[in-house]
């Protein structure tokens, strides 16, 4: 199965005009949601008049609901997810990723991982999607 990529980029008026305390905090806020499988975590950091160029808030939001979906959807099992580290192998070669390892326990232990790359310059969120390729460190 192929996974599509989820881009969001900041546009150039965000980056130029942005707060470092700003993109941290939807930077963490982002983390937050993915370590709980939980998008509206995320949401009320999202401005969707000045800060995102090739997605809508709510497009994005509606894609990150889908990918946490597909893992609460199982019954009777309990959810833990955990960040680690690994690095890109595809587009973004050798550059940091955000893993995101979900295991589901129950009678059965079900594990997955999905990655994010978090592009920053100085401190200025560029840009956030969704790695398809990627390896532990």
């Amino acid at each position: 199965m192929i996974a599509t990529t989820i881009n969001l980029r900041t546009r150039d008026s965000f980056q130029q005009q942005a707060q470092l305390d700003h993109s941290q905090i939807i930077i963490k806020a982002f983390i937050e949601s993915c370590k709980t499988l939980d998008a509206s975590i995320l949401e009320p950091f999202m401005e969707e008049d000045n800060i995102f160029e090739d997605k809508s808030k709510y497009l994005f939001l509606a894609g990150l609901k889908t990918l946490f979906n597909r893992y609460k959807s199982i019954e009777h099992l309990c959810s833990e997810v955990y960040l680690h580290e690994g690095t890109c192998a595809g587009c973004r070669y050798g550059k940091a990723v955000n893993l995101f390892s979900v295991v589901l326990s129950g009678r059965n232990i079900f594990k997955d991982v999905f990655a994010y790359f978090i592009e920053e310059k100085n401190g200025i969120l560029i840009d956030i999607y969704r790695c398809n390729l990627f390896c532990n460190k």
